[in-house]
């Protein structure tokens, strides 16, 4: 209902020609984890910034920036850039499986015959079953660093 709420609103601002007031809502609306930084008006050019983090020094903040000499135009125009880049991140995240931390400090590796020759002796024999072995993390992170 809220969110309907807001879509009405934005169909009342257009109406009622507050474009600028609907892009803004717009923004609102569809990107909620970003926000207006800036907006200036300078040498017949709208300039608009929008933030996900907005209380962050400019030079450390990832803004969005679009400019137009028309204000809803410069608006509209960073709310679509800032979509893509949120898209983006979307389907970067969704290509990177996520990854459980453990609290153990043992897991099991599966290794061949060759691998198991770089950690030397202290795959112990006793806890083979197949190629299954129990490697402690720091022995497979020694091993991993010293292999680079």
């Amino acid at each position: 209902m809220k969110r309907a709420g807001k879509a009405a609103r934005i169909a009342q601002l257009i109406e009622a020609g507050a474009w600028d007031d609907a892009a803004l809502a717009l923004i609102e609306l569809e990107l909620p984890a970003w926000k207006l930084r800036r907006l200036v008006y300078e040498d017949g050019e709208w300039f608009c910034a929008l933030s996900r983090q907005p209380n962050l020094p400019v030079a450390l903040d990832d803004t969005v920036d679009a400019s137009h000499e028309v204000l809803s135009l410069a608006i509209l125009s960073a709310f679509v850039e800032a979509r893509r880049r949120a898209s983006a991140m979307r389907e970067t995240s969704l290509q990177v499986p996520p990854v459980r931390q453990s609290s153990a400090t043992q897991f099991v590796a599966t290794t061949s015959a060759e691998q198991l020759s770089l950690a030397g002796d202290r795959a112990d024999s006793s806890n083979r079953q197949g190629n299954r072995h129990e490697i402690s993390r720091a022995s497979l992170e020694f091993e991993i660093l010293r292999s680079f």
